[in-house]
């Protein structure tokens, strides 16, 4: 059995930007009264965004109407008062803390996540958390630097995801990027069922290129 609770502020949270696709970015829509209101989109929502622990981007809008429960049962829809209309619903140091809350569910579920959140006088709840299934898949990287990707497929016109076996495949194939005979390829990465190559990997293959084509035309002089 769960208590309910009487919210004075509601929203969702994204941990990724879900217009941009920007994986650092923390996305938060806020208004007053019960989240009914900003999922329905009865009301406009104050918008947030946090990055590296900052306050990026701030967005307040005109809050005319709330969503509030009844003691007896049910919800009503209220005007708000002048003074709160455009009033940042959630403060700066709520915003912040709710972002680290975010960051720690995401690092639990292994993934970026869509949640439904609440703040009752001092305190956030959290009421939902579920992953976001509309972002562009990009392979992972694990060194924090910053990565050029080509797409295996689309270079050779296979616009339909691979299967397992031929991701494994081609991974396996080739050598490079591996510093053990089970490791994973570094250079070719899997990504929504496709395969990416760094721009690295491109460099390497290169060097080979023009290096075989030296050693070929010594041996033909």
């Amino acid at each position: 059995m769960q208590q309910m609770v009487f919210p004075d502020v509601s929203g969702l949270m994204f941990t990724v930007d879900p217009v941009s696709g920007h994986r650092n970015t923390i996305s938060i829509d806020a208004s007053f009264g019960l989240g009914e209101a900003v999922v329905s989109g009865i009301v406009s929502t104050d918008s947030y965004q946090v990055r590296a622990g900052q306050i990026v981007k701030k967005q307040i809008a005109e809050k005319k109407k709330a969503i509030y429960p009844v003691a007896e049962g049910g919800t009503v829809v209220q005007e708000l008062a002048p003074e709160l209309q455009n009033k940042q619903a959630l403060s700066d140091d709520k915003i912040l803390e709710l972002a680290q809350i975010g960051q720690r569910i995401e690092k639990h579920y292994c993934s970026e996540q869509d949640i439904e959140w609440c703040l009752a006088g001092n305190r956030l709840y959290i009421l939902q958390s579920r992953p976001i299934t509309s972002l562009y898949p990009v392979p992972k990287v694990y060194d924090n630097k910053f990565h050029i990707f080509l797409s295996i497929a689309h270079m050779q016109m296979m616009t339909d995801a691979m299967k397992p076996m031929g991701i494994s495949v081609f991974q396996e194939i080739l050598p490079y990027g591996k510093n053990s005979e089970f490791s994973l390829n570094s250079l070719m990465v899997e990504a929504g069922g496709r395969l990416f190559l760094t721009l690295l990997f491109f460099c390497i293959i290169n060097f080979f290129v023009d290096f075989l084509s030296g050693e070929l035309r010594f041996w033909m002089n």
